[in-house]
């Protein structure tokens, strides 16, 4: 086995946790996901009138939408479809749909780039996003038609938002209901090799990394992670540690760059390692 110090300077995914059931917290957090997590997927038509309507809802997060009269809208009096997402819930959500538009009884944007209609937004606990004529926030306010006299009309029909996908900022979450922000540093990397011990007794035997508890387990190990290096962050007047902290190149890869910016700057206190035959 050999082990070699890495550069890791890559952008790495958001952390992401759910938790088990054991803490009541926990418990109440699972429960959340479970009810509004969904997805959504279909080309149903909606066509929205000049008032606010409700076309779409889930558990807490609803969709309204309506057809308003936008004067000089990038230069041409236009019509646009407003979308309100309306969040009723005490949790922060992530949304993430793709905009599919309908001219004539056709969608116009089905099957384009895969991002060239697709929006995320965040929103958090009861708070409300509405879409306006100034296009503010990309993805609430769409364009219908042209109500320029001189201007052809594209024949606006309808609108859906396909592939919608709502679940919990946990993210956001976490940062009040991290179970190991009040460790202590010795506790906390017992905790963290105990972790790691149960997820390689999982590989051993399954190999699956689908498994929710294998999952589960992953995202707590980061989160320790992430909470061991922030205490070694607002620490460093301290005397630094005679044996260093090993943080493995696959478990580096899943945190925040924040985090790996930092172990890559104390080299004395942390040893990036990569394992092979």
């Amino acid at each position: 086995m050999k082990t070699t110090l890495l550069p890791a300077g890559q952008f790495v995914r958001v952390l992401y946790y759910f938790s088990q059931r054991k803490a009541v917290f926990l418990k109440q957090f699972l429960v959340g996901f479970l009810v509004f997590g969904f997805v959504l997927s279909g080309s149903a038509q909606h066509t929205p009138t000049p008032d606010w309507s409700l076309f779409q809802k889930n558990t807490g997060i609803n969709f309204h939408a309506k057809l308003s009269d936008c004067p000089r809208n990038a230069g041409y009096d236009r019509s646009n479809v407003l979308i309100k997402i309306e969040n009723t819930t005490d949790l922060p959500i992530l949304v993430e749909y793709h905009v599919d538009l309908f001219l004539a009884g056709k969608c116009s944007t089905c099957g384009d780039g895969e991002n060239e209609n697709t929006f995320h937004f965040s929103v958090g606990p009861n708070q409300v996003l509405v879409g306006d004529c100034d296009m503010k926030i990309p993805g609430l306010s769409l364009f219908a038609d042209w109500l320029e006299p001189k201007v052809e009309r594209v024949g606006f029909s309808g609108f859906d938002l396909s592939q919608l996908q709502v679940h919990p900022d946990t993210q956001e979450v976490l940062n009040s209901r991290n179970p190991f922000k009040n460790m202590e540093r010795a506790q906390l990397i017992l905790t963290i090799q105990s972790l790691r011990k149960e997820i390689t007794a999982f590989e051993k035997t399954s190999g699956s990394s689908s498994n929710g508890w294998y999952r589960v387990t992953q995202d707590k190990l980061i989160l320790a992670l992430e909470t061991l290096i922030k205490k070694d962050a607002s620490a460093l007047s301290q005397e630094a540690s005679s044996d260093l902290f090993v943080i493995p190149v696959s478990e580096l890869n899943n945190l925040t760059p924040s985090s790996v910016t930092h172990i890559e700057q104390h080299p004395e206190r942390f040893l990036i390692k990569r394992t092979t035959k």
